[in-house]
């Protein structure tokens, strides 16, 4: 299992920039499954809704349709509402993360929320030792 550095000389998993102006916080993982597929990584405690997910298969390239979830410490749940299944063996792939919600009878889409029990990043159904990189964008 490694974690990488995104932008930054210090080592983090998360970089939050959401109290500049436009800001994003970033959550990156460069990933290698074990035996079986599987991958599995606790994040910090962060809250914020997620809007993004970016996923590179790396040289070793995880097998088709492989799947990336953020699962909820709090309720169990993916986050990602399903945005980071069956994923590409060969191309980066970028998903807006959106679920459908409704107010007063009106429906739209709207980024699900994280919250601050944390969450685990898993890919799983890569095949045996496989690599990638993923990128999930939390405002």
């Amino acid at each position: 299992m490694v974690v990488q550095v995104l932008h930054s000389p210090e080592e983090k998993l998360f970089e939050d920039q959401r109290g500049m102006p436009g800001g994003i916080g970033t959550i990156y993982a460069k990933w290698t499954s074990a035996t079986g597929g599987g991958f599995t990584q606790a994040l910090p405690h962060i809250s914020g809704r997620v809007v993004e997910i970016i996923t590179n298969p790396g040289t070793d390239a995880p097998t088709q349709d492989y799947n990336v979830t953020l699962i909820s410490r709090e309720c169990g749940h993916d986050i990602l509402e399903g945005c980071g299944a069956d994923r590409h063996t060969t191309s980066t792939e970028t998903t807006l993360v959106l679920k459908e919600a409704t107010l007063n009878q009106t429906t739209f889409a709207a980024a699900p929320y994280m919250d601050e029990a944390g969450a685990v990043l898993t890919i799983d159904s890569a095949g045996d030792v496989k690599s990638g990189e993923v990128w999930i964008f939390i405002e």
